[in-house]
């Protein structure tokens, strides 16, 4: 008797837990998603004049939503790469500011014991970024620093 109670509280207790399934028929799509998510892939290089290069490697949309962060909104500095999304008439749809990565910062041991930290410059570096953003952009441009501009690359 015992062992028959002890089951049917099991049972009890797992169909408690379990969540209900919702009915697909339940939902209906009434708006068109107008905005996907966007990987992108950057090599970021110093040219024969030491000036800083951005060549576009890969990209790759999808739909779907990413979780909105919240955080502390950046200001672009001389070691920042800015990266703006334009449409088809380059109106600013959406901008992004990320620490560059050809200026690494680096922790190492020092000969007394303590961790020091060590600005490296690199000649090259990669750069992958993940966006939400409207699908009626068409063009991205990367900018590194305040003062320095790219071209317009294609995103269609």
């Amino acid at each position: 008797m015992k062992y028959l109670m002890f089951l049917l509280s099991i049972v009890c207790l797992f169909g408690a837990c379990r969540t209900a399934k919702q009915n697909p028929t339940d939902f209906t799509q009434t708006e068109q998603q107008d905005e996907g998510v966007i990987f992108l892939s950057f090599k970021i290089f110093k040219d024969s004049t030491l000036k800083e290069q951005v060549e576009l490697i890969n990209k790759i949309w999808t739909s779907g939503t990413l979780k909105e962060k919240r955080g502390v909104k950046k200001k672009a500095t001389e070691e920042m790469v800015e990266i703006f999304f334009f449409d088809e008439e380059k109106n600013l749809l959406k901008s992004v500011i990320l620490e560059n990565p050809l200026h690494a910062h680096m922790e190492y041991f020092s000969p007394e014991g303590k961790i020091s930290t060590k600005k490296v410059d690199l000649k090259e570096a990669f750069l992958t970024i993940r966006t939400a953003l409207s699908l009626d952009a068409a063009y991205v441009r990367v900018v590194i620093g305040k003062n320095t501009s790219s071209n317009f690359i294609e995103l269609k």
